[in-house]
């Protein structure tokens, strides 16, 4: 919904968050330009006003909005069934578990793990996924991950 860098900062742990708070401190106009950028983006798409005219009009009969619709999103794209989506759901609880527990979590993704499953974890900002050299299209569906933010590394030994 924003565009890091431009409309917002982001940071992992605490070492980033200070030395993103020094940056900002040390150059006051890129500071005033991304909360700026942000509060324009935000008025303009996701304020209290907006959303409401939103969704009042696709409760009048109107389309949802793209915003919402997620249609692009890799995760939701693939159209999963509902019996597939059950162990999906439980798998990214227990990984979400062991992101809330452990400050970097690591967790290893073996060669036959469906590639859904690295999208499903990509928005869990502290978590590294460590996918098996030998996946099929592992390169690209690291590279597709990444768009989302996702830490991946392919390894050897999974």
């Amino acid at each position: 919904m924003l565009e890091e860098s431009r409309e917002y900062l982001a940071y992992d742990d605490g070492d980033e968050l200070v030395a993103q708070a020094r940056a900002l401190l040390d150059d006051p106009a890129r500071a005033g330009a991304i909360a700026a950028a942000g509060h324009r983006r935000y008025m303009a798409e996701l304020a209290p006003d907006r959303q409401i005219a939103r969704l009042l009009d696709w409760v009048g009969g109107g389309e949802i909005a793209p915003l919402y619709r997620g249609l692009d999103d890799l995760r939701v794209r693939g159209g999963p069934s509902a019996g597939r989506l059950l162990p999906r759901l439980r798998t990214y609880e227990r990984v979400q578990e062991q992101h809330r527990r452990v400050e970097r979590p690591v967790i290893g993704v073996a060669a036959d793990a469906p590639p859904q499953m690295v999208f499903d974890l990509a928005d869990l900002p502290r978590l590294t996924l460590r996918l098996a050299r030998e996946m099929p299209d592992g390169a690209a569906i690291a590279a597709q991950a990444r768009l989302f933010g996702a830490r991946v590394e392919l390894a050897d030994n999974v």
